[in-house]
């Protein structure tokens, strides 16, 4: 898998549009956890791909101070900055989930790239989502992270989101597999690697014993 490269839309804003574009909203809404672990990876591969961190195996280290463009990412990047010691990818991935969602929500609503929507369940339930307010671009980009890297040429961004989706359980939702895309390289392994073993442990069932 090739690097995507610095240039481009952050991957955390097109891989909400995505998933905004093909799921339901009350399956988002469900699943919002596995996205927000999704969206974490991606905000830290945009530290990364950016020069602003190094992922390691074992540490992401800060390489560069300056503030960095994007919003979400920046607001990562200066807890990092902050933090007593350099700590590993799954660390910071779990650090980040939880306001993950909302704040890259946010992020697109101020932007006009997300519109809020009113609608109701079984014709009883008011239920409050998001749709892209230009649903071509999102269905196009949809298209991209589902397609198959073996048909040649695919687009690296979306491929990265792909793994990313797979990585948190919501590859077969999106239709691009239940498994991360590989090849891939060094920082987006282990930043996907790290994200499914966290997803793994944040996610699973809570079973209570009689």
């Amino acid at each position: 898998m090739r690097r995507p490269s610095a240039g481009g839309p952050p991957l955390h804003e097109s891989l909400l549009l995505a998933v905004t574009a093909t799921l339901d909203q009350v399956v988002v809404r469900r699943r919002h956890r596995e996205l927000g672990y999704a969206l974490a990876g991606a905000v830290l591969l945009d530290l990364e791909r950016t020069g602003r961190v190094e992922v390691r195996p074992d540490e992401v280290l800060v390489r560069d101070y300056s503030a960095a463009a994007d919003p979400v990412a920046d607001a990562l990047l200066e807890r990092m900055v902050l933090a007593e010691r350099a700590l590993g990818a799954r660390a910071w991935l779990e650090r980040a989930a939880d306001g993950a969602l909302s704040a890259v929500r946010a992020q697109l609503l101020e932007a006009g790239r997300l519109t809020r929507v009113r609608s109701s369940r079984f014709g009883l339930f008011p239920v409050v989502g998001h749709l892209p307010s230009e649903p071509r671009e999102a269905a196009r980009l949809a298209a991209l992270v589902r397609a198959d890297p073996r048909a040649g040429g695919p687009d690296p961004a979306a491929q990265v989101l792909a793994t990313l989706l797979a990585a948190a359980r919501l590859g077969p939702a999106m239709g691009c597999g239940a498994a991360p895309r590989t090849p891939c390289a060094p920082p987006v392994a282990v930043v996907a690697g790290d994200l499914s073993r966290a997803v793994a442990s944040a996610c699973v069932p809570l079973v209570f014993g009689g």
